[in-house]
């Protein structure tokens, strides 16, 4: 409690002083750990390994501190892979004879998700406690898909061996993927709707496809092969057509994620050539790929989108390190330089529809994980952005470095904004979760 209270303190300080992304240390991971998902309210869950040589833990923070999930009886480890805005947190538990279970832990219990093999997982939740995983069926004859809803465990299956989900929706629509009859070269993206499981197809000249997202809208963001090569294409599916979002100039693009808005991240290959060393971020409107670029070395990926159109990823640097960035506004940032008190911060961050930014970094010499969050000053609305000092807050130590600023928002050449911009409005979301969408601008 005394940590919570100090943490009110210092906001309420910087609110009222300066403008400022404040770095809030939510605990040590002990020997190893890192951060895999960040709620709408704020709550982080991952895995942290407390004691050298010990067993992992999921971890699930918030307004008490860090919470240390043990897993379901008898488990040797337990990872965090997402969590909601109540705080449910799902993930995969091991068992000493190294079988495997899903879980989602809600209101203080642990339940298992199984189909009955021998491994499963669970990896996302919506924000009424609908969860999505794939399990191995019994005797391991198939690895399907489920969605567990109220209690009820539903089977998701393309027909083949594999059915694997990837994104589930306030409404309980599923996207995903699987493998028709038994042939890889007929793998196909799904929307499991009302009970239905629709065959989105794919583009023009290819045979696989895969859904990689799904918003509250419906649509969702995947990848298509376009030729037997074969060569993948980024898509974004809404209303029973599926559009090739085209690429940067190179061969190959793939979809990663999707906001409230329709707009759609990922990384493409440019003109300057393809493969993991210089794949490009992108964002696409579904009518014009842009690319964010990146912050001086060859390579970026993007990550994750929130409703106001930030976006989260990795990118090297002129000297090929790897650092996050957050791209807003036009300008890509490197979070490293934004996070204060940490000695090193990993590469995977999570962002959430609020613009907090979660990760894990080393402080004296051991990883903790950490909130990033922006303060606005109240007198910096428009002109020009005022000086963020940064402020690391724990339970016994206060830090601040000075010298970081905020991008305004850019324009066009006209003055006004383009339809790509003007998707990618300033925050001030206007919500209850999960209905997030930006809002609209004024003119």
């Amino acid at each position: 409690m005394k940590k919570k209270l100090l943490v009110v303190a210092l906001l309420g300080a910087c609110a009222s002083a300066h403008a400022a992304w404040v770095t809030t240390d939510l605990g040590s991971l002990g020997e190893y750990g890192s951060t895999r998902a960040l709620g709408i309210g704020g709550h982080v869950a991952g895995e942290s390994i407390p004691v050298s040589g010990g067993p992992m833990f999921a971890f699930r923070t918030g307004p008490d501190g860090m919470q240390l999930l043990s897993g379901i009886p008898g488990s040797v480890y337990t990872s965090g892979a997402a969590v909601n805005g109540a705080g449910d947190v799902v993930g995969q538990t091991a068992k000493p004879d190294l079988t495997y279970s899903g879980f989602v832990y809600s209101h203080g219990v642990m339940t298992e998700l199984t189909l009955g093999g021998s491994n499963a997982e669970a990896n996302h939740i919506n924000h009424i406690g609908q969860v999505i995983g794939s399990s191995a069926t019994p005797g391991d004859a198939a690895q399907q898909g489920f969605l567990y809803s109220r209690g009820v465990m539903t089977p998701l299956s393309m027909g083949g061996a594999l059915t694997i989900p990837s994104g589930i929706n306030a409404s309980g629509q599923v996207a995903g993927y699987g493998i028709v009859g038994n042939d890889y070269e007929q793998t196909r993206a799904f929307l499991y709707s009302k009970g239905v499981m629709t065959d989105l197809g794919t583009l023009p000249g290819g045979t696989i496809a895969a859904s990689s997202a799904i918003n509250d809208a419906g649509q969702i963001a995947g990848y298509a092969s376009v030729s037997a090569t074969p060569t993948y294409h980024a898509f974004r599916y809404d209303n029973g057509v599926m559009t090739d979002l085209g690429t940067l100039g190179g061969p190959n693009s793939f979809a990663v994620s999707i906001n409230g808005a329709g707009l759609v991240i990922g990384y493409s290959d440019t003109a300057n050539g393809g493969g993991y060393n210089k794949y490009h971020a992108f964002v696409s409107d579904g009518q014009q790929m842009t690319d964010l670029g990146t912050l001086g070395g060859a390579w970026s990926f993007a990550s994750g989108i929130n409703g106001a159109g930030q976006i989260v990823g990795s990118t090297a640097l002129a000297n090929g390190k790897e650092v996050p960035f957050l791209y807003e506004n036009g300008a890509m940032h490197n979070v490293a330089e934004l996070v204060t008190g940490f000695d090193q911060v990993s590469s995977y961050i999570q962002l959430n529809e609020l613009g907090q930014i979660a990760g894990t970094g080393l402080l004296d010499g051991k990883p903790h994980a950490f909130l990033l969050t922006w303060v606005p000053d109240g007198g910096s609305q428009g002109g020009t952005p005022a000086t963020a000092s940064m402020t690391l807050t724990t339970a016994s130590k206060t830090e601040t470095a000075a010298g970081n600023t905020r991008q305004p928002v850019t324009t066009g050449k006209s003055g006004k904004l383009t339809a790509l911009e003007a998707m990618m409005a300033k925050r001030g979301l206007q919500c209850p979760p999960p209905y997030c969408t930006a809002p609209a601008r004024k003119k």
